[in-house]
């Protein structure tokens, strides 16, 4: 879905608070990551959170405090900023400042292409490529170099992926006519 694309609300109340709402989904995780003491994850889902409640807000109910299109951009910008940052961390868990600068470090680098292809308007149906695909390639690569193990549970492993397919599907192969639902 190209989110340049994507019109404002349609006047379905209902669709809007789902849109609004879902977004309730990434709280548990923020508390999680704040009582185990990863604040720097739970800033990057935190931060998620507001700018994917701010940019629902505008394009459901016109509640905007910036113009649409900085709107979208923001939302896609710091939900692929959460996606890179963990992502990346699962492969560099061993604790000490090399560790952390070298993360810090991909990090902006794997930010970067998916910063100015945003600004640039790429076409967002690449934007999962860059800001997913190859994220996971790195943290896979790092996961090995490093001797850290990625999974510690088998089942929920599986439901993860499972659950990120049916996402994947959801969000990028559904009709424009069911976004909200998609979304949700």
């Amino acid at each position: 879905m190209d989110p340049h694309t994507v019109e404002l609300w349609n006047g379905d109340m209902w669709h809007g608070w789902m849109l609004v709402l879902s977004n309730l989904a990434l709280v548990p995780a923020i508390w999680l990551l704040v009582r185990r003491g990863r604040m720097a994850s739970a800033f990057a889902l935190g931060s998620t959170f507001v700018a994917s409640v701010l940019y629902h807000a505008c394009r459901a109910w016109h509640l905007c405090f910036m113009d649409f299109e900085w709107a979208v951009a923001t939302d896609y910008l710091f939900v692929y900023w959460a996606i890179v940052w963990i992502l990346t961390s699962l492969g560099l868990r061993r604790h000490g400042l090399v560790y952390f600068e070298l993360h810090v470090f991909l990090f902006f680098l794997l930010m970067t292409p998916i910063v100015f292809a945003i600004m640039a308007h790429v076409r967002f149906s690449w934007l999962p490529v860059f800001g997913i695909g190859v994220p996971v390639f790195v943290m896979v690569t790092l996961s090995f170099k490093t001797g850290n193990r990625l999974f510690y549970n088998k089942p929920w492993t599986v439901a993860t992926f499972v659950l990120l397919v049916a996402a994947g599907v959801f969000m990028f192969a559904m009709p424009e006519r069911y976004y909200a639902w998609a979304h949700s």
